[in-house]
């Protein structure tokens, strides 16, 4: 020892001894901090024993499951996975029956969109658990109210603690019917005749906005697109 701290303090860890003289007990650890283990005997790795090793889903093969299985866009997949909501994802989804991909896609917006959006908005969305969710896309799967309208049965249960359907129920947001749907767009197709005739086909978007805004999230878009298409046809012809 004497000889070594010539060319500098040796590396290594010390212990002290009763008798207020130290003795060697392990080399010092490199930056990897990678040094023999005093204690405990060594492990032979073997392939066999590697074999049995089970391997997580790594990122990348999680995420093309994602869009294979569920129908996910690659940055829908990536985005739950980097965020770490992959696990929040799938006891959703796999709560739930129905066709995999409309609820795969609904769940996947709602917890990338719909609750930032909420957020930014002030709402408290802390007690919105898996639970919650499950309850607000399960009550949309059985036709009570619009896909537009989750946000704001979402909001509703954080307010007032109920269940997707009494908040639904509350906010006047119950699904109408065709028919009442059909009422609305003439009526709104009728009073807009000089505008539609000037824009034909053009008119469909900018009606959209008026549209939804007089059914108050109780009607699906695509429902209400494919609606307004038709009267728009009609009254062109």
């Amino acid at each position: 020892r004497a000889r070594m701290a010539l060319k500098g303090v040796p590396k290594e860890v010390r212990r002290v001894k009763p008798d207020n003289t130290s003795e060697y007990m392990r080399p010092m650890p490199g930056a990897a901090r990678m040094y023999p283990e005093t204690d405990v005997h060594p492990i032979r790795i073997t392939r066999e024993f590697l074999e049995k090793i089970p391997l997580p889903e790594l990122p990348e093969e999680k995420a093309e499951r994602y869009t294979k299985e569920f129908g996910l866009s690659p940055q829908q997949a990536n985005q739950l996975i980097s965020e770490g909501e992959d696990a929040t994802f799938e006891e959703i989804i796999t709560s739930l029956s129905g066709k995999k991909e409309v609820i795969s896609k609904l769940t996947a917006s709602i917890i990338l969109n719909t609750l930032p959006e909420l957020r930014r908005d002030g709402v408290e969305i802390g007690t919105l658990g898996i639970a919650e969710i499950i309850d607000a896309v399960s009550e949309f799967l059985k036709g009570i109210y619009s896909r537009e309208a989750i946000p704001e049965v979402l909001r509703e249960m954080v307010k007032t603690g109920k269940s997707a359907d009494k908040a639904a129920s509350k906010l006047g947001l119950t699904s109408m019917s065709e028919e009442e749907l059909k009422k609305i767009i003439n009526r709104i197709v009728s009073e807009r005749k000089d505008f539609i005739q000037s824009r034909e086909m053009g008119s469909i978007g900018p009606l959209m906005g008026v549209v939804m805004e007089n059914v108050r999230g109780r009607a699906d878009g695509r429902l209400v697109n494919r609606f307004l298409r038709e009267a728009i046809e009609k009254a062109v012809d």
